[in-house]
């Protein structure tokens, strides 16, 4: 299946919508994406300047293999949802931006876009890069959106895992620690005069649709 974004997903006041830059609002709207993006540097991997962060994101943006959603809560433009990096049929990299930062009140939009993803753009995985010291946003798509770490339930059930709560001293879920520390780009992230890694996460159709089956 070819991914195209062609429709939209909602909940409650929210509406997520491709994406469309031929309305009467468009000038408004990207400006509003504009702004915001150049007003955080985090954002982005590399140092820049105003200018070029939104350079960089109008490229992101507007670029033809990337799909990207508009999201609206009551007339007012709160956030996007974007995949890009995609692989039709098989993987995309997953990213989510909401203004007033509020993720907790976006759970079940976030849900029923990744339920989109995985049964009408017939994704079979996708994939999340988060910098390494973004707790919260890796808390946050670990427990509210069933992320896991690359490798994490492949680590599980070795044998060494056991050899290595013995000599740590470690209880719990050492699985969780042994993928966190490899399942990362190495210095791939500029921030504020230091190098970060990006920590990988995925999510699976079969993982998702099987913990929500409802939506």
């Amino acid at each position: 299946m070819t991914a195209t974004a062609e429709t939209g997903v909602s909940h409650g006041a929210l509406m997520a919508v491709p994406l469309d830059l031929t309305t009467p609002n468009a000038a408004a709207k990207l400006a509003t994406l504009l702004a915001q993006a150049s007003e955080h540097p985090q954002w982005f991997g590399a140092d820049s300047t105003e200018e070029q962060r939104r350079i960089a994101a109008f490229g992101i943006l507007t670029k033809a293999d990337h799909l990207t959603w508009e999201v609206w809560r009551d007339g007012e433009l709160v956030g996007i949802l974007l995949l890009w990096r995609i692989a039709p049929g098989v993987d995309a990299l997953f990213h989510f931006l909401f203004f007033d930062k509020n993720l907790v009140g976006k759970i079940r939009l976030l849900r029923r876009f990744l339920r989109y993803c995985f049964e009408d753009l017939g994704f079979q995985r996708l994939t999340m890069e988060v910098p390494e010291d973004v707790e919260k946003l890796i808390s946050f798509v670990r427990r509210k959106l069933s992320f896991r770490y690359e490798g994490e339930d492949a680590v599980k059930s070795h044998p060494l895992l056991t050899h290595l709560e013995r000599a740590t001293g470690a209880s719990g879920n050492p699985h969780i620690w042994v993928a966190r520390m490899g399942s990362r780009r190495e210095r791939a992230h500029w921030r504020d005069g230091t190098w970060l890694d990006l920590v990988c996460l995925r999510l699976t159709a079969p993982e998702f649709l099987g913990q929500y089956p409802g939506g």
